[in-house]
């Protein structure tokens, strides 16, 4: 027992620490963005504009620059889904979540005299990730689905003779989240200094949906060089929506697979939770021996990949 608080002891200290410096390094950096800011605002803005604190310094809170720790194996890809989630806000409570879970499987896995350590490490890491990736999944369904209607109001309003910021503040004044607060997120980084095709990529990338990329090369290229914006606008609308049809088509023509990977993957998991229940003398040799480690080993080895192997059968790109 010794053995094993020592360096759950250690880990524990080490995440706390890396959580604290990180927060402590975000509420630093957040004042310097502000003080960036307000200093490339023109002077227009600065007599009609007032900077409200926390407020307005929301249109640099998702931001592909990279803070403390962000380049570390793991946490790259945690920091670019909490942004992608619409969550960086709450990134706070999202990392105190994760030392909770850490230490909550420590405990369980420890109790059962299993290698716990690094049990709740990989848990503390897949768990969260896994979290943040169905509400990414989640979210961006939810843009797409509302994203052809947005384009079009775009449409009506450059028709009607409205400039195009005018058009998309429209979008924040008339639809639902999180078409929304993306659009939000544009019209305020434009309006405190950057360039509209800079506002769009940055947009693009918090989707990371090819919708919303021909959506941003459009509006890019018609910036610099002219044209008729409605026209081609209203293609990409049409466009997106035979992509919806497409995508839904082939969800329900893959739903057979889904299912499958989901029973097969349930069974096994499901008999042995039932024969430990049962007969736990019988399954002893698995978690005793060593033979019986590796075939215990071996068979969730390939329980996830079999998971793997089927998910990239039906995941058809479009």
């Amino acid at each position: 027992m010794g053995s094993i608080l020592l360096p759950a002891l250690v880990a524990g200290l080490v995440f706390v620490a890396i959580l604290v410096l990180l927060l402590k390094y975000l509420s630093s950096d957040a004042a310097q963005r502000k003080e960036a800011l307000v200093g490339k605002m023109s002077e227009d803005a600065r007599q009609n504009s007032v900077l409200r604190d926390a407020d307005n310094i929301k249109l640099l809170k998702e931001t592909r620059e990279p803070f403390l720790f962000s380049t570390l194996p793991g946490i790259k890809s945690t920091y670019e889904l909490l942004i992608k989630t619409g969550m960086w806000e709450k990134r706070g409570i999202f990392f105190l979540a994760t030392i909770l879970i850490f230490a909550v499987v420590l405990f369980v896995f420890h109790t059962l005299g299993f290698p716990a350590l690094l049990i709740a490490l990989l848990v503390a890491y897949f768990l969260p990730n896994q979290y943040l990736k169905h509400r990414v999944t989640k979210r961006n369904a939810k843009f797409l689905l509302m994203f052809p209607e947005a384009v079009d109001m775009i449409v009506r309003s450059v028709r009607s003779g409205h400039p195009l910021n005018t058009a998309m503040r429209m979008i924040t004044e008339n639809m639902e989240n999180p078409i929304r607060e993306e659009f939000k997120q544009v019209i305020d980084e434009v309006t405190y200094g950057r360039t509209l095709p800079e506002a769009l990529k940055r947009m693009a990338f918090r989707i990371g949906e090819q919708d919303v990329n021909f959506f941003v090369v459009v509006l890019s290229v018609q910036q610099e060089t002219g044209g008729s914006l409605t026209e081609v606008l209203s293609n990409l609308s049409n466009i997106i929506r035979k992509r919806r049809q497409l995508r839904a088509k082939i969800r329900a023509l893959t739903s057979e697979g889904r299912a499958t990977a989901y029973i097969l993957g349930a069974i096994p998991v499901i008999e042995f939770c039932l024969l430990y229940y049962t007969t736990p003398s019988y399954m002893e040799p698995f978690f005793n021996t060593l033979n019986g480690n590796y075939m215990l080993a071996a068979a969730a080895g390939l329980i996830i990949g079999s998971q793997f192997v089927i998910r990239a059968m039906i995941d058809i790109d479009i």
